[in-house]
């Protein structure tokens, strides 16, 4: 099992879940698209998936994504303030 080494929380796509209980992440990449072809979604290990930590898009732990998310986008990183 190769699992990804993307990192969903640095992604522009990435939005925190509003999920009780939830630390998993939402992606909020435009997925509507690509219902019709759900091989063009990442893939989540076969554990996870049974395990209920992967329903991309809608609330999963990126850490079980196997392979890499072709959609990522680097997240720019803002100067730190200094006031």
């Amino acid at each position: 099992m190769s699992l990804s080494k993307t990192n969903c929380h640095n992604c522009v796509h990435s939005r925190s879940n509003s999920f009780v209980n939830s630390a998993h992440v939402h992606c909020a990449m435009y997925w509507a698209y690509y219902k019709k072809n759900k091989s063009a979604h990442p893939k989540g290990a076969e554990h996870a998936v049974k395990s209920g930590w992967w329903d991309f898009p809608y609330d999963y732990d990126p850490i079980w994504m196997q392979g890499e998310c072709e959609r990522f986008e680097k997240k720019s990183v803002l100067p730190e303030s200094k006031l």
